[in-house]
Formats: C-alpha cells, sequence, structure tokens
C-alpha cells in the first residue's frame, strides 16, 4: 500500500544570532549562508557555489532531502568528517 508523504512545511532557516556563534570560521559561514538565503528562508542549494566554500570545504557536511522517498543523503562530505 503505497502512502503519499505529507506535505512538508516551507523551509525556515533557524533563528541563529551572530552572538551565539563563537568561532569565526563558523560566523563567516553564517553569514555567507544568511547572504544566499532570503528573508529567513533556507538558500537554495544553487544559490551556494561550492567553489566560494572552498576554505572551509573539508569541514563541511551537506545533506540533502530526497523528496520522493522522504529521507536523506550526504551529498558532499568534508576530509574532516572522513578523517574522524
Amino acid at each position: 500500500m503505497d502512502r503519499a508523504l505529507p506535505e512538508a512545511p516551507e523551509p525556515r532557516a533557524a533563528s541563529l544570532r551572530r552572538a551565539e556563534v563563537a568561532d569565526p570560521r563558523l560566523q563567516a559561514l553564517l553569514a555567507r549562508w544568511r547572504a544566499a538565503g532570503a528573508a529567513g528562508r533556507l538558500p537554495p542549494r544553487a544559490a551556494l557555489d561550492p567553489v566560494d566554500l572552498a576554505d572551509m570545504a573539508g569541514d563541511l557536511l551537506l545533506v540533502e532531502l530526497e523528496p520522493p522517498l522522504g529521507r536523506f543523503r550526504a551529498a558532499r562530505v568534508g576530509t574532516s568528517y572522513v578523517l574522524w
């Protein structure tokens, strides 16, 4: 028996203040993330160019949702995660 997945709400970015992020690299990533999104919304994947994130690529783990299946998959795994 096939069941349709429930309608997902519009994704929204977490309410995180810059003051709550102590690490300067994470502050830079947060600023890039917010600049790529619109009015508190999550940025589309196309708005985040991996070339622009090259300085922190080893520390990033990008996860994608596979809508028809409702599951997540690792799209990019930085070397820090592989070596951990």
